[in-house]
């Protein structure tokens, strides 16, 4: 056999986990619980925390693809319901992850995002009365607390320590705030 290279065939070539790890944090975001994810898979319950949680940046085209494949199938079930789906959305939107169809391309790290989520009207009521902070709003639902909880006369410093988040990151927040447009009414 000579002149024939001896090459890894292509799905186990390493490829960027972005894309994957979005997937998986869509299904969660959807409802799924991470034992129903993992099952579906059939992965070991640690596979799926390294993904979502972004420790494994790299991946194959074979499972990328076999996620890809079974993610798209969950999400095209009617969505789950029950306790355990609460908690799992809850806890995805609580880690910033977002649905799969809010990227403009999954597997692009320099895409945006399509628009904005409506505010929760439960998440906000919960941030204002100090049961749920910053990191645990999506932008619509911040905008919300922040002028919620300075109309009624809390000083920007006291708003950036109630909510833990730094003076830079509340620096940044109000500035991109004053940016917007406002929405016609």
């Amino acid at each position: 056999m000579i002149g024939l290279a001896t090459r890894r065939p292509w799905p186990t070539a390493s490829i960027s986990a972005l894309g994957t790890a979005r997937l998986l944090r869509g299904a969660l975001r959807a409802g799924y619980t991470p034992q129903q994810v993992t099952a579906a898979l059939n992965w070991p319950p640690g596979l799926l925390d390294q993904f979502t949680r972004g420790t494994r940046h790299h991946t194959n085209r074979a499972v990328a693809d076999h996620v890809d494949h079974v993610v798209y199938q969950m999400l095209a079930r009617p969505a789950p319901t029950g306790a355990g789906a609460k908690q799992a959305r809850r806890v995805a939107r609580e880690q910033g992850w977002h649905p799969v169809w809010a990227w403009d391309d999954i597997d692009d790290p320099h895409t945006t995002l399509h628009g904005e989520e409506p505010a929760d009207e439960v998440a906000v009521e919960r941030a204002v009365d100090g049961w749920l902070q910053w990191g645990g709003l999506n932008p619509a639902e911040r905008v919300e607390v922040y002028h919620q909880v300075t109309g009624q006369g809390v000083s920007l410093n006291e708003f950036a320590r109630r909510y833990g988040v730094s003076s830079s990151t509340f620096k940044d927040f109000t500035q991109s705030l004053a940016k917007r447009k406002p929405v016609a009414a």
